[in-house]
Order: structure tokens, then sequence, then C-alpha cells
């Protein structure tokens, strides 16, 4: 089984897709699940996954702008065999204080739907490879 770090859940609003989101990192993939099934043919497209990263100065004011940012390569997708989870392969993937994941899929019924995920991966574990956990 993989040693994943850092967890988040989003709901989203029940008229979009998905409903739920699971974010799991770490040092080399992204597990992205949803609560809704996938279109297999839009969900193992690397170009429908953007993400960038950054960092943020640290001050005693509140809000920083983007420091360093820079977008991040995916090299592959694989749609588990529970047709809602994407493990989303960033080998440059590294603790940071801004990170944006914007997936643009389908879902298994063709409806498109564009999902924007905020995170700060504060450290990263590494683990064995298993696509279906």
């Amino acid at each position: 089984m993989e040693s994943f770090d850092l967890q988040h859940w989003t709901r989203i609003g029940a008229m979009n897709r998905p409903r739920m989101v699971w974010l799991i990192i770490n040092s080399l993939r992204v597990r992205f699940m949803g609560s809704d099934p996938l279109d297999p043919v839009s969900a193992t497209e690397p170009n429908n996954y953007t993400i960038k990263i950054w960092s943020l100065r640290r001050t005693a004011n509140y809000g920083s702008p983007h420091v360093n940012e820079r977008p991040l390569k995916v090299l592959g997708a694989t749609l588990a065999s529970d047709e809602r989870t994407v493990f989303i392969e960033i080998p440059e993937v590294q603790p940071t204080w801004g990170m944006e994941i914007k997936a643009a899929l389908r879902g298994a019924d063709g409806t498109p739907f564009t999902r924007i995920l905020h995170n700060t991966i504060h450290r990263l574990q590494s683990g064995p490879a298993n696509n279906d956990n």
C-alpha cells in the first residue's frame, strides 16, 4: 500500500460533478478521488490536468503575491478500477506553500466539468506504486 502524507477533502455543490473530492499526494503522484464515475478517455489524458506551484513571501501583513510560480509537467494519468480515482503522475512534486491542480474532465455520462483545487504540501513520503488503493 502506498504511503501518503497529505489528504484534503472538498465538498462541491450538488449540481456540479464531482460532489466530493479527495486529494492525496505522495512523492510521485496525486490521487484524485471523486464521488461520481469519470469518463475514462478524459480522465487518462495528461493534457486535461494543469498543475502549478508557488512560494509565498511571509510577512506580518496578510496576503502575499505568488513567488517563483511555475508549472509542473503531468507525465500520465491512470483511472483506477473504481472509475472515480485518478492517479496523476507528477515526478517534480515537492513541498510547497501553494499548489493549484486544474482538471478539465467529463463524467461517465459525458457531462464536462472543470475543478480547480488549491492546497499546501508540508512534507511528502515515498511509497510503492499501487494504482487501486
